[in-house]
């Protein structure tokens, strides 16, 4: 059930915002036209014909904010009844006037169309457009990560707040390493992480760590723990260093890693995308690494480590109260905490809509969401709630023109299911 009072979702066609810059420019001259580019050979083949011109077609509808389009039938794809459902009261709004969730999400949904994704018979049957981009930021995570795990290795087994601290704020700081913003041969990218955990609390416009904290560790007994990923690259890198530690603690007994069902926003992780960099980390020719990925692989074959692909995570529903009925169940029935990690995520925590930015408070929005749920994010979204006033004040007056996108700020924001923060 949403809560009573709802304000209004966020749209793409107020010039000046994040959502329009993404929607009027951003989606199709820099995400379809570096996909299209990065997959050029493949595309130019006569195999691809019809995949290369209906993605075109898209590029060109983007463009030009055309009006959306139903998904048409596709017995592989058993979501487009849910998506035409969805879409049927925006089919006369644009990429700008339609809510910014629904038209962000839907620029993904129809390049698995495009693709034939879920069809065998289709040249682009689970082909991955943006595997290029993903290998790169998989390339360039090794030499920070072997410095990060390297940290991590002695705290490992210990039950203790620095490296619960340290596992925590890695995994939410390597939010910032989104391809979609900074694709991974960009200089922006090059060391991005140095130094953010020295001031991790610094840009923290709203944290609940110490009460997370204080329940993890006085837990008696081993929590099961869901984590709902975000990017692959170096974030998703952090988030195995970040299961690894709460299962060699003993503060988790499994890890259930929530991943899209297809590839989602340039850089989100799928099942592939998760197996591939414990593979490569194990072959790893750094130390750290190495370690880290043979642990990973011990942890998927003994069944702690779990991957659970879900086409929910790829559509833009309320994450807390439109939920399918089957995975709330099985998420009420075998998981005892949530971490929700990422922008995407959080923005459908908050089903994208303009809450109060200090006076809505996290656990009232996210009350219905199944399980105690704690929220890790770097804020590349004009969107949030339950943020201290003073924070806020600091950050806007900080960075005025875009202290709400650069992912320099963040939040860990916590709801205890049954009462707390």
């Amino acid at each position: 059930m949403a809560p009573p009072s709802l304000p209004p979702r966020l749209v793409s066609s107020v010039p000046g915002t994040w959502a329009h810059a993404t929607m009027s420019d951003r989606v199709h001259s820099q995400i379809l036209s570096r996909m299209l580019a990065d997959n050029a050979e493949a595309l130019s083949s006569p195999a691809f014909a019809a995949v290369n011109a209906s993605l075109l077609s898209l590029l060109d509808e983007v463009q030009s904010s055309s009006p959306l389009l139903a998904l048409a039938a596709d017995p592989h794809s058993p979501d487009v009844p849910l998506w035409n459902s969805l879409l049927a009261p925006y089919l006369t709004s644009t990429y700008l006037t339609a809510p910014w969730l629904l038209a962000e999400f839907y620029v993904y949904r129809r390049v698995i169309q495009s693709l034939g994704y879920s069809n065998p018979a289709s040249p682009g049957h689970l082909l991955d457009p943006f595997l290029a981009q993903k290998s790169a930021g998989l390339a360039s995570s090794y030499a920070s990560a072997d410095a990060l795990l390297g940290r991590l290795g002695p705290l490992r087994s210990d039950r203790e707040l620095p490296g619960l601290a340290l596992a925590l704020f890695s995994s939410l700081w390597g939010n910032r390493m989104d391809l979609s913003i900074w694709p991974a041969d960009a200089s922006e990218t090059e060391d991005v992480f140095s130094g953010v955990l020295a001031s991790s609390h610094a840009n923290l416009l709203s944290d609940d760590s110490p009460s997370l904290f204080s329940d993890l560790l006085s837990s008696p007994s081993p929590l099961r723990v869901d984590l709902i990923v975000d990017n692959a690259g170096f974030e998703l890198i952090t988030d195995l260093a970040f299961a690894d530690y709460l299962l060699s603690s003993s503060l988790a007994s499994s890890v259930t890693f929530r991943v899209k069902a297809h590839p989602t926003f340039v850089s989100d992780a799928t099942p592939a995308d998760l197996l591939s960099h414990v593979e490569a980390y194990a072959a790893s020719p750094l130390p750290n690494c190495a370690a880290a990925g043979e642990r990973w692989r011990a942890h998927l074959s003994a069944g702690r480590f779990l991957v659970k692909p879900d086409a929910f995570w790829c559509q833009p529903l309320a994450m807390a109260w439109e939920m399918p009925p089957s995975l709330r169940s099985e998420m009420e029935g075998g998981c005892d905490l949530a971490v929700v990690k990422g922008d995407a995520n959080y923005r459908r925590l908050l089903d994208d809509r303009a809450w109060d930015l200090v006076g809505d408070r996290f656990g009232d929005v996210v009350s219905e969401f199944p399980t105690s749920v704690v929220a890790l994010r770097t804020l590349k979204a004009e969107i949030g709630c339950g943020m201290e006033q003073g924070k806020v004040e600091e950050a806007r007056g900080a960075d005025p023109d875009d202290w709400m996108v650069t992912g320099k700020y963040g939040v860990v924001q916590y709801h205890r299911k049954g009462g707390g923060a």
